[in-house]
């Protein structure tokens, strides 16, 4: 059975669903920023705040290498600040929770993986 005559292809159903959706001002969910992240673990105490400024500042400097094109110094900080967080000492010292490190370091790898490829 075909709904439009002209072929019922996986392409038309998506164009139908999106605007639908749009109709409907249903927007898609926007996932946070990593410093929006650090910020909601600090807040809610997963995460030390002054490790959480420190995390912050240098996601503050990644953002300025990522501007001036500087990739790979960039997936190189966010490589350190992975190695800094994961550290044993960190979580023994209850400066973060094992929810804050996997999500932080999710972010954290998402982000490398779009570097890697400008």
């Amino acid at each position: 059975m075909r709904i439009f005559g002209h072929g019922n292809n996986k392409n038309q159903w998506n164009n139908i669903a999106e605007t639908v959706i749009h109709k409907h001002g249903e927007e898609p969910i926007e996932e946070p920023t990593i410093e929006e992240l650090i910020g909601s673990y600090m807040e809610d105490g997963q995460l030390n705040s002054d490790l959480g400024d420190q995390l912050l500042y240098r996601v503050s400097i990644i953002r300025t290498m990522e501007d001036q094109k500087q990739f790979a110094e960039a997936v190189n900080y966010l490589k350190d600040l992975q190695n800094y967080i994961s550290a044993p000492a960190v979580l023994q010292q209850g400066l973060i929770t094992e929810e804050a490190l996997d999500a932080i370091n999710a972010k954290a790898q998402e982000w490398i993986e779009v570097l890697q490829v400008k």
